[in-house]
């Protein structure tokens, strides 16, 4: 009876999470893994359907390498984030990723506060990582381009720079979340980051 009972309790928790509508914001340093982890959510995630946007997509997208295309590039994610206020009803995750250091930060805030206002869970995850494993990461996937609008600094510069601006983001983003997810992956996997965001955030689904 007791086991009987349990699976339907089981079943009942899998049921609501699958139509719940969440959106989770993936920020941080260069080489800090945001892209690898919300490749793994979307195509491995517990959460579908689900839409994954990112800002380095949409500068490869609609980008020209200036910075007019960069706020092209912007205009384009943050129509997206719009978006996702009317088709909610059908894709339930949203997943978005970028730095979380920029001017963009107050239009991406106030969707995240929007999406909570209509009932849409917002979780924001904080990845670091060692600036020297962050700088490793980048020579081992050959990618040493830096984003705007710190496009001037060499890659190395720009991840210290970013790190120590990390206090700052998860200030900037911690009153617009339901939850602020902060993992350090410099000696995690992949699969490591991805299981505990996925843990982190059911726990708070239950």
């Amino acid at each position: 009876m007791f086991q009987k009972l349990k699976r339907k309790l089981l079943s009942l928790t899998r049921t609501r999470r699958c139509n719940m509508k969440r959106v989770i914001l993936i920020l941080g340093n260069i080489g800090s893994g945001k892209t690898t982890l919300a490749r793994n959510l979307t195509e491995k995630g517990p959460w579908q359907p689900n839409r994954y946007i990112s800002i380095d997509d949409m500068r490869r997208q609609h980008g020209n390498g200036l910075m007019s295309g960069d706020f092209h590039a912007w205009a384009f994610f943050l129509e997206e984030m719009e978006n996702y206020k009317n088709i909610g009803c059908i894709l339930r995750t949203l997943i978005l990723e970028c730095s979380g250091v920029g001017r963009n930060n107050w239009y991406i805030k106030r969707y995240l506060q929007e999406y909570r206002d209509k009932g849409i869970e917002v979780f924001t995850v904080l990845l670091s990582a060692d600036k020297t494993e962050c700088y490793d990461r980048t020579l081992k996937r050959g990618d040493q381009k830096v984003p705007f609008p710190y496009k001037d600094m060499n890659v190395k510069d720009a991840i210290s720079y970013m790190g120590d601006k990390k206090g700052e983001v998860e200030m900037d983003f911690y009153t617009c979340s339901d939850k602020l997810i902060k993992i350090d992956n410099t000696k995690l996997s992949p699969e490591q980051t991805m299981n505990e965001v996925i843990q982190m955030i059911e726990e708070d689904e239950e």
